[in-house]
């Protein structure tokens, strides 16, 4: 069956909703012209100028999503890659309002005013949602009977539902019918935001998704993080990042959209220009993790691919990538010769950082640490005194979580992994594929950060979009050298 084919039959069945697969050309404008818009608010000198252009970027936007909530989810996801997390305003009675957690909130609340135009694709509920909800059952046990003030934690737990749980459904319902298309392309779009201002970033020492003044109680905090963007007498870059590391971790989602829509939507230009874009920042950003992280997703499907489309096919992209991989060395040759030497030498520390010899120690040491604490967690008020017992950086979330949120939480968090790698092999279509090694990549990555909402919201949201409730295999076209994925 050719894509055009599958499409037309599609059409036959669901009329109209082909072309909301993608995101029109004037959505495109508004999507880039709002991010560059954020960008100029992030540029700001002042608190003042902050609050206030921040303000009426947040203004922009509910009165979008009044006229069109598809669109404002479409911004909200191009955002994801440019905004930081500590992006706020300061403490309002003792809740820390950051941007996220005012326009996430209009976009629920939009959502839940407009939910009939947005039924379930399925009779069948998804089950992963029911999963999800036990999970933000079991966050609210740990506030209750975890060793930390239950205040903290519920400001956590209430961040968490909202950014991660209630972001990912309201997409998956909106987006659900159409497939990842529209989603895919606005993240993609956001996504080279993020790595061309990482390339600006090295060139000239001036990170423009990180220059925003902020509150004098956030001073200390990046005074903290900057001890980390130092490695083998470089600064390391971070993008929209507090933490270099997060910006690795976050690299594998931006991967799979580039080939997401390169080999699905055949959208050469901004799926391609994006792949070259990811590897660049990874070796920008001088981390194992990147390397390793994008090695686990992009192996697998780079293999796939090539075996379909032959040997003069792949002789000639393989040339290319040589090609275009000695014009990046020219003009990064420390940059290369710093991620080569991570990448094949795990455990040499002359590049600085922790060996992955540390990494496991860290692993070994403290799970009977952990085991040794309130099995709900010491709160996430008490965690990071707590930690210091094992070392002044615990750069893992599975030993991270396990002090503030208890082994039972992230024995949890591990099965909804589990269950997610599971269920998107079982399907068997390429893309179910490609999501199973980026998930399975995240997992890893949590080996070196200690916080799960950075990835896993964006994760979440692919997932959610591209399953279909009780399905275990999804109508696809063959992959011969020139045809196109095709989700059914």
């Amino acid at each position: 069956m050719t894509s055009n084919e599958s499409l037309a039959g599609f059409a036959e069945i669901a009329p109209g909703l082909v072309v909301n697969n993608q995101i029109s050309l004037g959505d495109t404008r508004i999507i880039i012209l709002l991010l560059l818009l954020f960008v100029g608010c992030l540029n700001v000198l002042s608190m003042a100028a902050l609050t206030v252009s921040l303000g009426g970027f947040s203004a922009i936007l509910l009165y979008l999503g009044l006229r069109d909530l598809r669109l404002l989810l479409l911004i909200l996801i191009a955002l994801v890659p440019v905004q930081s997390s500590i992006l706020g305003f300061g403490p309002v009675f003792g809740f820390e309002l950051t941007f996220n957690r005012i326009v996430l909130p209009i976009a629920v609340a939009l959502f839940v005013t407009k939910r009939s135009n947005y039924q379930r694709s399925s009779d069948r509920r998804e089950p992963l949602l029911y999963i999800l909800s036990g999970m933000f059952v079991l966050s609210v046990l740990t506030d209750l009977l975890g060793d930390g003030a239950f205040l903290a934690g519920a400001q956590r737990t209430f961040s968490e539902s909202v950014e991660v749980v209630l972001f990912a459904y309201i997409c998956y319902r909106v987006f659900g019918r159409f497939g990842l298309g529209a989603p895919v392309s606005a993240f993609a779009i956001g996504g080279i935001t993020l790595c061309v201002s990482t390339v600006i970033e090295r060139t000239t020492g001036l990170n423009l998704l990180f220059r925003f003044p902020v509150a004098d109680d956030m001073n200390l905090t990046l005074q903290n993080a900057a001890l980390t963007l130092d490695r083998a007498d470089v600064l390391r870059v971070r993008g929209s990042f507090l933490n270099p590391v997060y910006l690795s971790g976050f690299l594998p989602l931006l991967m799979f959209a580039g080939a997401y829509l390169l080999l699905v939507q055949r959208r050469r230009y901004l799926g391609g220009a994006l792949l070259l874009l990811v590897p660049l920042t990874a070796y920008l950003s001088i981390s194992r993790t990147a390397v390793y992280s994008l090695a686990i997703f992009g192996m697998p499907i780079a293999s796939s691919q090539l075996k379909r489309m032959g040997v003069k096919r792949s002789f000639k992209i393989a040339f290319a990538v040589v090609l275009l991989t000695a014009v990046f060395y020219a003009i990064f040759q420390e940059d290369f010769q710093r991620a080569f030497a991570l990448a094949f030498n795990p455990n040499e520390e002359s590049v600085g950082g922790s060996s992955t010899g540390q990494r496991l120690e860290l692993i070994t040491t403290g799970i009977p640490f952990v085991l040794a604490l309130n099995p709900f967690g010491a709160g996430v008020d008490q965690a990071k005194t707590i930690s210091l017992l094992l070392g002044p950086d615990i750069a893992n979330f599975f030993v991270g979580y396990s002090i503030a949120r208890g082994v039972i939480w992230v024995g949890a968090f591990c099965s909804v992994l589990a269950y997610m790698m599971w269920r998107l092999l079982r399907a068997r279509d390429p893309v179910s594929r490609m999501l199973f090694w980026l998930t399975l990549s995240i997992s890893v990555t949590y080996l070196s950060y200690a916080e799960y909402w950075i990835s896993f919201p964006m994760l979440l949201v692919f997932v959610l979009i591209h399953a279909k409730p009780g399905a275990v295999s999804h109508q696809t076209a063959v992959l011969p050298a020139r045809t196109v994925l095709v989700e059914g």
